[in-house]
């Protein structure tokens, strides 16, 4: 009896650790996720802005502005993909500044929207227009 028993402790000391876990996977770490049928999607995206139309003056600027934002995304997988993103962008120039925006998205890659900046105490707003992409 004895000698079963050290065989079994043996056997349980020896066995893989794989033999005691779960069927379970690990969840994966993500920063959205979409509903079930993937009409409404949540996740980062990057934009950079090539041109703006500022509201302040009325003059049309050309612009650097990469940017990083967080948003909705309806319909992401077709062609039509919708959504609404905030931003906060690096707007490159004289000034180098830090400007939040409101964009919309069309077609998976365009970029339009509101963006307000502060430039010296000067607050102005303005129309970027660029391309982007959600980040997966």
């Amino acid at each position: 009896m004895r000698l079963i028993k050290s065989i079994v402790v043996a056997l349980v000391l020896l066995a893989s650790p794989a033999v005691f876990a779960q069927a379970t996977p690990a969840p994966t770490r993500t920063f959205g996720g979409c509903n079930g049928p993937g009409t409404i999607c949540f996740g980062p995206s990057a934009l950079l802005s090539v041109t703006a139309y500022n509201l302040t003056n009325g003059t049309v600027e050309a612009s650097f502005s990469p940017g990083l934002g967080y948003g909705v995304t309806f319909f992401q997988k077709q062609w039509y993909a919708t959504g609404l993103d905030v931003f906060v962008s690096m707007k490159t120039g004289p000034y180098s500044t830090i400007s939040y925006s409101l964009i919309a998205k069309f077609a998976n890659y365009l970029r339009i929207g509101v963006a307000r900046e502060v430039v010296g105490g000067n607050k102005s707003f303005y129309i970027p227009l660029g391309i982007g992409s959600d980040i997966p």
